[in-house]
């Protein structure tokens, strides 16, 4: 008896495994588009990630005087005598030549030299943004600027050479063999969404054999095969499948673009798993408790995956930070967080009580939906078909 059910769940699932791949919109979502986007996230963070820094050229800016204001002409002075690359290139003249400069894009923007100083550009840029960012600054410490100038006009350069530092008062270590860079959250998160686009194959599995929802399903009603293991031989197939899309997707984003994942990818690997399981089982849910058409159901997986994605940090990095601290509930509870948080604790702490803990929620999470899906289905029957 054993057997003779083993076998027809083998042959379920290789029929369904062989209908999946047949199915081109599905495979080119579950396997191609995470690779497209990480792609994607790559060009535009590439760089960055590389550890490689910008390089910036020395700005050129005009300087127009106003008002006499020789602290903040002697702070631009000293700036543009640096002993590295100069800040600034300045320009001092007229503010006819300064405008016509700026039109003719031979100065990025004008410095005006007046009691309060101030800055005119002609369009928003990165360096448009730290010529702000500097006036912004000797705004804040004009009065220091202004006193020293006064009382002692020979510490002046010191003074701004030692404003104008950073100073680092810790130090950089390694926690799981890997470096921290905020960037990685967006990978973090595009995996946690490969896992969660498993919720629209939970919904068609169901929306396949069950007699209400499409013409399939009523035909598959009146097999004699029991629906328990129609529905689970369909899940395994779409857990296979949508397992193949995301070893895929470790593998391209490890070897192809060689991102640092640490040293755990066997855990990273079966956070991934973890996150598909949860996934295909909320598509089960969505897909027997939610009444209407299969059209409104696969929009509600979809809603799903993207609102869920989203929190996570798929579009802003600091979405998840953010929701962390005015609402921490929140991100227990939202898959997408909890799988891209599990992979950023991997590689970040040598401890896997923070991995244990998140992994346990989605675990929880993942038998309650099967749970109540299950008692739904065993009361689910139907007058005729």
């Amino acid at each position: 008896y054993i057997e003779r059910r083993f076998i027809m769940f083998l042959r379920l699932f290789l029929y369904r495994l062989k209908s999946i791949f047949l199915q081109k919109d599905l495979t080119f979502w579950t396997l191609a588009f995470p690779l497209i986007l990480g792609t994607f996230f790559y060009l535009g963070f590439g760089r960055l990630l590389n550890g490689t820094e910008l390089e910036l050229n020395t700005i050129p800016a005009a300087v127009v005087t106003v008002h006499e204001n020789t602290a903040f002409e002697t702070v631009l002075k000293e700036v543009e005598k640096s002993d590295g690359k100069a800040l600034f290139d300045l320009t001092f003249t007229d503010e006819d030549t300064a405008i016509a400069m700026l039109k003719e894009n031979k100065a990025t923007g004008i410095f005006y030299v007046d009691a309060t100083p101030h800055l005119t550009v002609a369009e928003n840029g990165m360096e448009q943004t730290l010529m702000q960012s500097f006036l912004s600054q000797y705004c804040t410490q004009s009065s220091v600027f202004e006193k020293i100038a006064a009382e002692h006009p020979e510490k002046l350069a010191d003074s701004i050479d030692f404003l104008s530092k950073r100073h680092s008062y810790g130090s950089e270590i390694s926690l799981a063999d890997a470096s921290y860079d905020p960037y990685m959250q967006y990978f973090y998160a595009l995996i946690a969404m490969c896992c969660l686009m498993s919720v629209s194959s939970g919904v068609e599995c169901i929306g396949t054999a069950l007699a209400n929802l499409s013409s399939l399903g009523m035909r598959r009603e009146c097999a004699p095969t029991r629906k328990s293991v129609m529905i689970l031989s369909d899940l395994a197939a779409a857990f296979v499948l949508q397992s193949v899309g995301v070893f895929l997707l470790f593998f391209y984003l490890t070897v192809i673009l060689k991102l640092d994942f640490g040293n755990r990818l066997g855990l990273s690997f079966a956070t991934a798993l973890m996150g598909t399981l949860f996934s295909l089982a909320a598509g089960v849910f969505i897909g027997i408790a939610f009444k209407c058409s299969m059209h409104i159901k696969m929009g509600i997986a979809l809603v799903f995956m993207m609102v869920n994605s989203f929190f996570a940090g798929l579009m802003a990095a600091t979405m998840k930070d953010w929701i962390e601290h005015i609402c921490p509930l929140f991100n227990r509870i939202n898959p997408a967080a909890l799988i891209s948080d599990s992979l950023y604790a991997l590689n970040m702490y040598p401890s896997l009580t923070r991995f244990a803990r998140n992994m346990g929620i989605l675990a929880v999470m993942t038998l309650v939906l099967c749970f109540i899906s299950g008692l739904i289905l065993r009361r689910s029957d139907y007058a005729s078909l």
